[in-house]
């Protein structure tokens, strides 16, 4: 076992974050709600999510300590405490267990509401205390939703900008990442920390000079053109980069080595062996530039017009936060819209799962 106190640690880091949630967080709601009560309930909600993922990051920190030492006893041949102590091990794996339990049905919760309030009659749904399940729910406010909007056009609309930036960006990710993992230039690392570095950059501070930019070369007059400035904006991401370069690195040189010796060319080493092999690592970049494509609303806002309208400012507009009162708003029938966009980045998270697991965990691994 690891030299550090861990169990006490995160006993520990738990009380002390659920202790800041209740007495440090309610000042500020206090301060803006003029409602202690409500303030305290809410800092001590917060300080139970920050204290659960306080204690993850802890266990993650020891788990990590465990598997170096192991690893260390082993190349010494010595037999590892993790061979020695087998009853404690399992142990610390099932309250593991338990804690992701809790921290997924914690994160459920704005979902499961989500879902429940768009299954409630609109005379329920600002029912208080909240019930999650009635008697009379019903699928009316899915039907309002396709009725008094236009969500096959807006769904359609996220489609095209999502599936495009997805298609470009693991292009641009999988070419520049081979070069910066695989090969020898000057100047390489130097490229790479720069790449890195736009991360550093807020994306609200550029938006205004890129429309700027496209409004002076008349990209947003006409709709190929306004798809085009949805897209190709956000399509070189370099956590993308990052993400395969760290796995171009994991593959083994003997793979290229062989390669060469059988006469394959640069593309063809591309193309044929390394493209396939960091498949896992292309359907994570794939999941997250879909997710964040899909749910993008700011830019979208700012450069779409009526025709090219997505998902997420389309539901801004159905709430009344662009137009209308949000007083005035169903909340039913919002709730509903927002499930059915929630549908694809799900089904296809789903989908991809296993590859998604798979690219995150071998990411970094040298092989």
């Amino acid at each position: 076992m690891p030299d550090i106190p861990l169990i006490p640690t995160l006993i520990v880091s738990h009380l002390i974050a659920v202790v800041y949630g209740a007495f440090g967080t309610p000042a500020v709601f206090a301060t803006r709600n003029r409602d202690p009560q409500k303030g305290r309930t809410i800092g001590i909600v917060v300080g139970l999510v920050g204290g659960l993922a306080a204690v993850y990051a802890l266990w993650l920190i020891g788990v990590f300590v465990l598997t170096t030492r192991t690893r260390r006893h082993i190349a010494y041949g010595i037999e590892p405490p993790l061979i020695r102590n087998r009853y404690r091990l399992e142990n610390l794996r099932i309250m593991s267990h338990l804690l992701l339990l809790v921290i997924t049905l914690l994160m459920a919760v704005p979902t499961l509401w989500m879902v429940s309030t768009a299954l409630k009659p609109g005379n329920r749904v600002r029912e208080v205390p909240i019930k999650w399940y009635t008697s009379d729910m019903t699928l009316d406010n899915f039907q309002a939703v396709l009725d008094q909007y236009d969500m096959d056009e807006w769904f359609v609309n996220s489609t095209i900008v999502a599936v495009a930036t997805t298609a470009i960006g693991l292009a641009v990710y999988s070419l520049a990442a081979y070069p910066l993992a695989r090969m020898e230039f000057p100047g390489k690392r130097f490229i790479f920390l720069g790449i890195l570095a736009t991360m550093l950059i807020p994306v609200e501070a550029t938006m205004i000079p890129m429309f700027i930019a496209l409004t002076r070369m008349k990209v947003l007059s006409n709709q190929f053109g306004n798809y085009s400035s949805l897209v190709l904006p956000v399509v070189a991401n370099a956590f993308g980069l990052y993400l395969l370069v760290q796995f171009y690195q994991t593959i083994p040189v003997e793979v290229e080595d062989a390669a060469r010796i059988d006469g394959c060319s640069e593309l063809g080493l591309y193309w044929r062996i390394m493209l396939p092999l960091v498949r896992p690592a292309m359907a994570t970049a794939g999941i997250f530039t879909f997710m964040a494509s899909w749910n993008n609303y700011v830019w979208p806002f700012i450069a779409a017009n009526p025709d090219t309208q997505t998902l997420p400012v389309g539901l801004a507009i159905a709430m009344g936060s662009i137009t209308g009162s949000p007083a005035s708003v169903d909340y039913g029938v919002v709730m509903a819209g927002m499930t059915l966009a929630t549908l694809p980045p799900l089904i296809i998270f789903v989908l991809l799962q296993r590859y998604f697991v798979q690219g995150i965990s071998m990411t970094g691994v040298k092989g």
